[in-house]
Formats: structure tokens, C-alpha cells, sequence
């Protein structure tokens, strides 16, 4: 088994929105994740929720088709059994941060766990940051990763 061990960060734009901070490479066997550490970067203090999301519990809410008939896009809904709470209401004071795990968290291929920002003006106040480990079946795809701006993009859209 080959892992790859690293930091990431990937900040909230918008509050009330489910922003995903780190998402489980899908050629990784699993995932450790180490530590969740939240951030808030502003003078008062401000609410959030975070939340991972069990992909294979993920349901299909519509699916779009080519003429052939082949699914072109299948539209997943991330509620329900899929949705995991690790914090809700988390209140973090001004200047200060929150460590939101006290154990690791197992997390398999396309898992992912989003930030939303619960206070009014919370956007860009939270600086996420997530250390995981990745397990991989050997080398092939331990140099590969999640592009966190794509997935994003495909969560609002429900097509990850």
C-alpha cells in the first residue's frame, strides 16, 4: 500500500454555502483524515457547520441521456443517510481557530467534506485546513489529485 500524505486548504466564498474543503481522491483505495482545523480570520465572532458526505450513499435525483440512449450525466442529491454532521453551530471567536476532529476520520473514494458558513457576513471569514492521508493499491495514481475548483463546481451543479 503507497500513501501520500499532505495539507490542504480551500477557503468559503459565499455564505450559507456548502463549500467542499477536501474531497477523496477516486483512484485512492481510502483516506485518513488526521485533522480538520477551522479558521476564523475576522474581528466577531461567527458560526459554521461542517459536514462529509458518504458518496456511495449519494442518491440519483435525474439522468440525462445521449439520443443512443447511454446516460450522458447522472444529478446526485447529497442528503438523507449521505450527509455525516461533525459540527453544527460551531461558534469560533474572532482571531481564533477549532480543531472539529478528536479521532481520525476514514473516508473512502469520492467522500468529501464541505464548510458551510452559518453566520451573516461568514464568507470569507473561515480558512479551512484538512490533513489527510491517501492510500493507494500502488504508484499508478499517487501522483494525481482532486482539482477542489471542479468539484465545487460540480457539487453546486450536483453533477459530482
Amino acid at each position: 500500500m503507497e500513501t501520500k500524505q499532505f495539507t490542504i486548504s480551500y477557503e468559503p466564498s459565499a455564505y450559507d454555502q456548502k463549500v467542499c474543503i477536501y474531497a477523496v481522491n477516486p483512484s485512492a483505495s481510502y483516506a485518513q483524515v488526521e485533522q480538520i482545523q477551522i479558521a476564523n480570520s475576522t474581528t466577531s465572532a461567527l458560526d459554521m457547520d461542517v459536514f462529509w458526505v458518504d458518496y456511495t450513499d449519494a442518491t440519483v435525483s435525474s439522468i440525462s441521456y445521449y439520443g443512443s440512449g447511454a446516460v450522458r450525466q447522472k444529478f446526485r442529491s447529497y442528503g438523507g443517510s449521505a450527509l455525516n454532521s461533525i459540527l453544527i453551530n460551531g461558534n469560533i471567536p474572532k482571531g481564533a481557530s477549532l480543531a472539529v476532529l478528536n479521532n481520525n476520520l476514514y473516508l473512502e473514494p469520492k467522500d468529501f467534506i464541505f464548510l458551510r458558513p452559518a453566520s451573516t457576513g461568514s464568507g470569507t471569514a473561515f480558512k479551512p485546513m484538512v490533513v489527510v492521508t491517501e492510500y493507494f493499491e500502488d504508484t499508478t495514481f499517487i501522483k494525481t489529485s482532486v482539482d477542489l475548483d471542479v468539484a465545487n463546481n460540480e457539487l453546486q451543479n450536483n453533477k459530482y
